[in-house]
């Protein structure tokens, strides 16, 4: 008997592995979107046979029907691809090669089948896909590849597992499969796994999968979570606490850099740290996140001339719209002027809310020395301890009550976010 791991897009299968489980997909899935389904519920993600001893929905048996999915939003998996690696332009580079094994396998077949006569109807097909196939460029084999999942989501009822465009890749890492639905798919579509084989044999209990505190997987295809090494101990803080608040299904695919074992902080010993993990051949994908600041521009300097491996990223906190026209203390006097690439730490992200008096005015930067390397003033902003105490508050509240999450700024977290994935998606 045939066993199948379906994978469905609102209900519809859209792709399916034949007795083959793929374990590398549970890492893209956390505890809590686990669902075990009975009835009814169940009988939309089992088209057809489930493993042995279960009941077969054309027997009339629904009421006794049961599976196990793993379900997520096609958005939620693409990000946390992204975040582990696999991006598009890294698809790109897997599609050629499943292409090309494809063509290869295409082409020895049609060797085999020539000199038989009784066989020429299944020479010219091969002959077909193999003319079809060949040098078929990434974005014309996904507009078929969307036209299949297109044809599959449409039917009137569940049809019988039919790979199409889509077959190129049943021997691949089954996440890039995943990441070509995410394509294809509207964000909000809820991608499905089937996994009740899995279930049957106790294995989601022992350990497979995420748990919802970020331990406890231990299957053997976890690439390695991306490691981000910030300035200093408040910075991983504020921005773990960022993620868990803003976008939670991410929070357990990233790590920062521990300081809690008396590691030194500042842009100068972050470089060192990136230094030290390419010597000792790290191989996480890592980012090296610098303030907006005039130390950070001058510390980044030592790696003129370095040779970073290219999983490694080196980036900055991004300019703030807010910092175009901000307040300063120097030499001078007040004087409002663009903070960006002078003066723009942590703290200056941590909301206008956090920054602003009730009369609405910002703390204000103090000028500090001239960095000579780069020709800016080093500025920071006054008071920082009373600033992160206020963000650490709102920080608690938030995951408390996330109904108070829109009526406080997150925007400047939001933005270092942002680039932290971005980064992270972009292959090399």
């Amino acid at each position: 008997m045939n066993t199948y791991q379906c994978i469905y897009v609102e209900s519809r299968e859209v792709f399916s592995y034949k007795d083959d489980f793929r374990d590398e997909l549970l890492h893209l899935f956390i505890s809590n979107e686990v669902q075990r389904l009975a009835g009814t519920s169940a009988a939309k993600f089992a088209w057809g046979l489930l493993p042995a001893g279960s009941p077969r929905i054309e027997d009339g048996l629904v009421d006794q029907l049961a599976v196990t999915v793993l379900q997520a939003t096609a958005s939620t998996l693409r990000q946390r691809l992204d975040v582990l690696g696999y991006g598009e332009k890294e698809l790109r580079r897997q599609y050629a090669a499943s292409r090309d094994l494809e063509v290869k396998r295409l082409e020895k077949v049609i060797a085999d089948l020539q000199g038989l006569p009784a066989l020429d109807h299944l020479l010219e097909y091969n002959h077909e896909k193999l003319e079809h196939l060949k040098d078929l460029p990434f974005d014309l084999w996904l507009e078929g590849a969307s036209a299949h999942i297109t044809f599959k989501r449409q039917a009137s009822a569940p049809s019988h597992p039919t790979t199409g465009p889509l077959a190129i890749f049943k021997e691949a890492d089954a996440r890039w499969l995943l990441r070509i639905l995410a394509c294809i798919v509207e964000p909000d579509a809820l991608v499905t796994l089937d996994v009740t084989e899995m279930d049957y044999d106790g294995l989601l209990d022992r350990g497979f999968l995420m748990d919802t505190d970020g331990s406890g997987y231990r299957a053997v295809f976890n690439p390695g979570p991306p490691i981000v090494i910030t300035e200093g101990r408040y910075d991983s803080k504020v921005l773990r606490a960022a993620i868990e608040i803003l976008m939670p299904h991410l929070s357990h695919y990233i790590r920062f850099f521990d300081f809690e074992f008396g590691n030194e902080g500042g842009a100068s010993s972050t470089v060192k740290t990136l230094k030290s993990f390419a010597a000792a051949g790290v191989s996480n994908r890592i980012i090296a996140l610098f303030d907006n600041d005039a130390a950070a521009y001058e510390a980044v300097l030592g790696l003129t001339g370095y040779s970073l491996p290219p999983h490694y990223k080196v980036v900055h906190y991004p300019p703030l719209e807010s910092a175009r026209s901000y307040p300063t203390i120097g030499p001078t006097g007040e004087l409002e002027m663009d903070v960006n690439g002078l003066a723009c730490s942590i703290e200056l992200y941590l909301g206008d809310d956090i920054l602003s008096d009730e009369g609405g005015n910002r703390t204000p930067i103090q000028w500090k020395g001239f960095m000579g390397k780069v020709k800016r003033y080093q500025g920071e902003v006054v008071g920082k301890k009373v600033i992160q105490d206020a963000f650490d508050r709102k920080a608690i509240s938030a995951l408390a009550d996330r109904r108070l999450i829109g009526k406080q700024d997150w925007s400047g977290m939001r933005l270092i976010l942002d680039r932290i994935f971005e980064a992270l998606a972009v292959d090399e």
